[in-house]
């Protein structure tokens, strides 16, 4: 099999649902739309249609191998703001509460205090996985409020803006090391043993539930009842 080489730079800026890939020597930027039968709030359903579309997307475009810098939009992101003196085990129970088995997250220092943002990580991912079998390689994932100003969409002032910026961005890079390290340095043990506490959480509010719909059930029947006698 022979090996893709990428050789050229692009920026991919990833939204909900659409894709947007510019690449150096290129003057167009080119969008993507992706179906809610590919990708739904934040989630990817079907990976291999995601891939086969991303494949059909390269061809059609004419997309050369690349090394990209990914963008992920505002609308990527749950995001959060907190004093400075807000104790870590806050910010990690707000953490652990974001919808996704994956998370992918950054503390961000402010002037004023502290900001998480988090997204799923199997989301880009994904589609960084079908990008690479395309011969397009990811460097970098990057949120969309670093560069100064919130990225929004892939015009000439922001692609000059990430190509400027995207190598002195390194810390707020996701896939780095650093995002796998929680904020107060926990264990593998105890990540697992929080991952555990949020699968027992859902188990106790499920089960809550059918007992609830079990005591409303069985009310109805001794309503029903009395009303026969």
């Amino acid at each position: 099999m022979t090996q893709i080489v990428a050789t050229q730079l692009g920026i991919l800026l990833i939204d909900r649902n659409k894709l947007y890939f510019y690449e150096k020597g290129i003057s167009s930027v080119f969008p993507l739309e992706l179906p809610n039968s590919i990708v739904r709030d934040i989630e990817i359903i079907d990976q291999e249609s995601l891939t086969a579309q991303i494949k059909s997307f390269v061809q059609t475009s004419k997309i050369t191998p690349a090394k990209i810098t990914i963008v992920l939009s505002q609308n990527m992101f749950f995001e959060k703001d907190f004093p400075s003196n807000t104790p870590d085990s806050d910010l990690q129970n707000y953490i652990e509460y974001i919808p996704f088995e994956n998370i992918s997250y950054k503390k961000l220092q402010l002037a004023n205090g502290i900001k998480i943002i988090a997204t799923n990580k199997n989301y880009y991912e994904g589609i960084i996985l079908a990008f690479s079998k395309q011969g397009i390689m990811t460097t970098s994932v990057l949120p969309p409020n670093v560069f100064g100003k919130v990225i929004q969409t892939l015009d000439s002032e922001s692609i000059k803006l990430i190509t400027a910026r995207a190598d002195l961005l390194k810390q707020y890079n996701l896939l780095t090391m650093a995002e796998h390290t929680t904020i107060d340095n926990e264990t593998e043990t105890e990540r697992e043993t929080a991952s555990h506490n949020k699968q027992n959480r859902r188990q106790f509010i499920l089960i809550g539930v059918f007992i609830v719909l079990l005591l409303v059930l069985i009310g109805v029947l001794f309503i029903t009842k009395t009303i026969k006698i």
